[in-house]
């Protein structure tokens, strides 16, 4: 059960198209401005590059207020990558 199921399913459906139209091996600021230019054209609203906080942490993306998106340009995701995302 999803918490936020049609902004799930919105989101499903631009990370597919982000993914199918630049592939693997792009760079980050690739990834984010296709990103960004989907969320636009699915009208869901969002804040990027948003600090979280006093913390100084700084989230790539937080759609509709409610979901928070950290992009990672990376073969693999590591213990660090998981943990960043924990203190958010």
């Amino acid at each position: 059960m999803f918490l936020h199921k049609d902004l799930t399913f919105a989101l499903n459906g631009v990370v597919f198209k982000v993914y199918n139209e630049i592939r693997r091996f792009a760079k980050e600021k690739q990834y984010y401005d296709l990103f960004k230019k989907c969320l636009v054209a699915e009208e869901l609203n969002y804040k990027r590059e948003l600090v979280v906080g006093d913390t100084g942490n700084q989230v790539d993306f937080l759609i509709q207020d409610r979901v928070l998106v950290e992009m990672k340009a990376k073969v693999l995701i590591t213990k660090d990558d998981y943990n960043q995302v924990q203190r958010y």
